[in-house]
């Protein structure tokens, strides 16, 4: 787990199932807590305070 507590920005591009990128997606906030599986992939992140999406 990796907490950040500063200005934290999150940017999410979405994909069809033929791997083609159809959005995208802009989450800005005070600070998250990413989780990672035992591959140290991100599994999970808690988006906290001040939340901003665009």
């Amino acid at each position: 787990m990796k907490f950040d507590q500063r200005n934290s920005e999150s940017v999410y591009f979405i994909q069809d199932d033929s791997k083609a990128y159809i959005g995208s997606n802009l989450l800005q906030c005070s600070s998250m807590i990413m989780h990672f599986d035992s591959l140290e992939q991100v599994n999970n992140i808690d988006f906290l305070l001040s939340q901003k999406v665009k």
